[in-house]
């Protein structure tokens, strides 16, 4: 109770919005909170869409706040989102690689809507605070050169990939405009989309042979 009116007070963005309803409703903005929770709870149980609704709660606020975050001159608030935004992409990771398995967890949506916003809540030691704390930062500190090396493997590839086909990409530019060149200068006429979508198709086939080489190589 406390802390719901904490998040209600009329100088937090969420207590500002609850603020005017309850001007244009007269209905207090504690009871306009609470059924909103209740309808968001209900939509995410049986509604559809409910995977997107559960997204859009976990990045369209954090979002919002960041950008005041980023253009106000306390550091406080810069640390509390850039904490967040680590958790919540360490938990996009995971829920990538174990989306099998969460389909046949009852309620899932709710429960993940729940979990981030534990994660944003306007407390000092809120969810992305916890789990940054105690399991975030000990891991990355720990294996911190492991994960550097295999950054620094991963670059060099890719610049290497990078440097083939934008050489590759040049080669074949060049070529094209020689040879449309030559056919001007003996008067041919010219198709220009023949033209570009020869050069497009060519253009793919060499950016495909330079990223399938380094796997031969392997």
């Amino acid at each position: 109770m406390e802390k719901i009116n904490k998040l209600l007070e009329p100088d937090t963005p969420v207590g500002k919005i609850f603020t005017l309803a309850e001007t244009h409703s007269k209905v207090p903005k504690f009871y306009l909170f609470l059924i909103t929770a209740a309808v968001l709870a209900v939509y995410l149980l049986f509604g559809p869409g409910a995977s997107l609704l559960a997204m859009l709660i976990g990045f369209v606020y954090p979002a919002y706040r960041s950008v005041f975050a980023i253009e106000s001159e306390d550091t406080a608030d810069d640390t509390q989102w850039l904490t967040y935004w680590v958790v919540y992409g360490f938990f996009g990771l995971a829920e990538f690689f174990a989306d099998i398995f969460l389909s046949w967890i009852p309620f899932y949506y709710l429960l993940k809507c729940g979990f981030l916003i534990w994660c944003m809540a306007p407390i000092p030691n809120n969810g992305s605070s916890i789990i940054y704390k105690n399991i975030i930062f000990p891991y990355v500190t720990k294996y911190s050169s492991e994960i550097d090396k295999v950054l620094d493997k991963g670059k060099d590839a890719m610049q290497e990939v990078v440097s083939d086909v934008t050489s590759r990409a040049g080669n074949v530019i060049s070529q094209t405009v020689s040879s449309t060149m030559q056919s001007v200068s003996k008067g041919e006429a010219i198709d220009t989309s023949k033209l570009a979508g020869d050069l497009l198709n060519n253009a793919s086939k060499e950016a495909q042979s330079a990223m399938e080489e380094p796997k031969k190589d392997q």
